[in-house]
């Protein structure tokens, strides 16, 4: 559980703390991959402004709470699990449904596809090694 935590934590703070040079240079459609420990290949892509926003209003009040916020956003980044397509939830159930289906082998896939959108001098690679 501890290095979900410092993946996710490491993938969060790359995003939150790039330049807005870096940030508007990434192809909004590029998807990166990673494989998790059940062996399902999980797609990411970097989430912009208008998705954390709507994430955000559909929180609601949890939005202020940040692991939930955190692990909202890495379910949300996810757009193909084993090759298949899969759309960003768009109300709290389609969240959950999302988070049940990752589980934490998918978060920890969906944290290292994220990370990859981070230039290397901007990642934390001593979080990510624990």
């Amino acid at each position: 559980m501890a290095k979900l935590s410092n993946v996710s934590a490491a993938a969060i703070e790359a995003v939150q703390n790039a330049s807005p040079s870096r940030l508007v240079s990434v192809d909004p459609n590029r998807v990166e991959f990673a494989t998790d420990t059940l062996g399902r290949s999980i797609g990411a892509r970097k989430l912009h402004a208008l998705d954390m926003f709507e994430l955000t209003l559909l929180l609601g009040e949890h939005s202020g709470n940040q692991a939930a916020l955190n692990q909202a956003l890495m379910a949300a980044s996810v757009v193909s699990i084993e090759g298949r397509d899969v759309t960003r939830p768009i109300s709290l159930l389609a969240l959950k449904a999302r988070i049940r289906e990752l589980d934490f082998p998918g978060y920890i896939a969906a944290s290292e596809a994220v990370a990859k959108f981070a230039p290397p001098e901007e990642l934390n690679v001593d979080a990510i090694k624990n």
